[in-house]
């Protein structure tokens, strides 16, 4: 079982009580793997659509959520496979019909709430905050 030179494998499942489980599997033996983590994610009351890319995860709600807040997302760090945890969440305006990570960045397409006929695009910048200057 080849994963391109990565040791660990990560998969979120849906748990009907406690909400979504992601687990982290650790491939250094393929022949017998095991579980490294696995981090109960509390039910958001929307179903997730899940976009992993290298060590994260992005939960957002799936096509059909609908709220006038806007969609909420939530990027998880996988850096640690031993620990996942969640590094930030912010709510986008709209929704979101598609996102594509792109490094430390994702393009957000949805369309506006006022105005479901259009498109709109949004931009998120996700990497590490700046470092303040003295």
């Amino acid at each position: 079982m080849d994963f391109a030179g990565q040791r660990y494998a990560h998969v979120i499942a849906r748990n009907n009580i406690s909400g979504i489980v992601l687990t982290t599997i650790d491939f250094l033996n393929p022949d017998a793997p095991v579980k490294a983590s696995a981090l109960t994610i509390p039910n958001s009351g929307w179903s997730a659509a899940a976009r992993f890319d290298a060590d994260r995860l992005y939960l957002a709600p799936d096509q059909n959520y609908s709220n006038a807040d806007g969609t909420p997302i939530q990027i998880y760090d996988l850096t640690l496979p031993s620990a996942p945890a969640l590094k930030s969440s912010t709510t986008v305006p709209g929704m979101i019909w598609n996102s594509v990570p792109a490094g430390n960045r994702v393009f957000a397409l949805g369309a506006d709430y006022n105005d479901s006929s259009s498109i709109a695009l949004r931009y998120l910048d996700v990497g590490p905050p700046p470092r303040p200057m003295y």
